[in-house]
């Protein structure tokens, strides 16, 4: 079976299955391989997994091997990654029922997040966009507004960088944050309101009985909306809950002693962070948080008011990078 090589989110991934997502890579010794069993029977599952939902578990064997599994709750499909980390291998299996269009989205979203952390790498659940030479970063709760935030400065002109996970390493004294990949995802009702370009956009999943509907917009046609490269990171915004009646973009910056805590309750998947990913990861979090400005940020209630939004943020990160340059 053939195999291709792909960038994202940092790793350089080998892969027998196809992710349509990502462009082919070339010339890069992998960080990890994807090799597809198809269908196949399910390993026996130990007493003691760890339950993360009502379709999701995962478990560790003494061996250091990871397996994670999903159940579709409709027709009791299942689909399986054993995760072999010296080998730097995961095999992906499943039985009838699967959608196997589905499971490149979910290797590059809860499995490569695992993945990062199993390997030591700061990966925040965020989104980011480049205004000029550098990058921005949102983050926020599941459903607080960091896709739609991203998505009005998409519209506005600014690159994407990444969507959901945000990989993070320290380079000359300097955080900087890597790409992902070219598709920005977000609710429907938030797509409607952004504009032309953000209608009738595909489901991020076929199954969207299982899955959730929530939409994309490929940016991969679009050069000049996506950056292939990893960029310094000027600021950090955390989105804060909306209030309805205000009518303009709140940013307030918090102290670095402030910021460690709240960037911690922002990485991805922290419930799964095992002690030897956080001994790996903290340090990098504990750098970025000394060295990268945060600040709270409360937007309008309201679509009407996200080109205003993304306005505030352009302004106020062009005003960073032009005190930094004069410091």
């Amino acid at each position: 079976m053939q195999t291709k090589l792909y960038q994202c989110f940092g790793l350089t991934i080998r892969s027998d299955m196809a992710l349509p997502c990502l462009p082919a890579s070339v010339g890069a010794l992998e960080d990890v391989y994807f090799h597809v069993i198809g269908v196949s029977e399910m390993p026996d599952m130990p007493a003691d997994i760890q339950i993360l939902g009502p379709n999701e578990c995962q478990w560790r064997e003494n061996t250091g091997n990871w397996h994670v599994h999903y159940t579709d709750a409709l027709n009791g499909a299942e689909l399986h990654f054993q995760v072999d980390l010296n080998e730097k291998r995961v095999e992906v299996s499943w039985t009838d029922g699967v959608s196997t269009v589905d499971i490149p989205r979910v290797i590059l979203g809860a499995i490569c997040g695992r993945l990062l952390q199993w390997t030591g790498r700061l990966a925040m659940h965020g989104n980011a966009v480049q205004i000029g030479h550098d990058a921005v970063l949102f983050c926020t709760d599941s459903g607080g507004g960091k896709s739609t935030a991203s998505a009005a400065l998409v519209e506005a002109g600014f690159p994407l960088v990444c969507d959901d996970i945000a990989t993070l390493k320290i380079e000359a004294e300097t955080a900087h944050l890597q790409p992902g990949y070219p598709h920005l995802r977000l609710w429907p009702d938030s797509a409607v309101g952004l504009g032309e370009h953000w209608q009738d956009l595909p489901t991020v999943f076929r199954r969207t009985q299982t899955m959730g509907n929530k939409c994309y917009r490929d940016l991969q046609h679009c050069p000049e909306l996506f950056c292939v490269e990893a960029l310094p990171l000027s600021a950090i915004y955390l989105l804060q809950t909306r209030i309805p009646g205000q009518n303009s973009t709140e940013i307030n910056p918090i102290s670095g002693r402030q910021a460690f805590p709240a960037l911690f309750a922002n990485i991805f998947q922290k419930e799964l962070l095992a002690p030897e990913s956080a001994a790996c990861i903290f340090p990098v979090l504990a750098a970025v948080a000394s060295r990268t400005p945060v600040f709270l940020v409360r937007a309008p209630e309201g679509l009407q008011y996200m080109p205003g939004f993304a306005d505030a943020i352009a302004a106020h990160s062009k005003n960073l990078a032009s005190s930094k340059i004069a410091d």
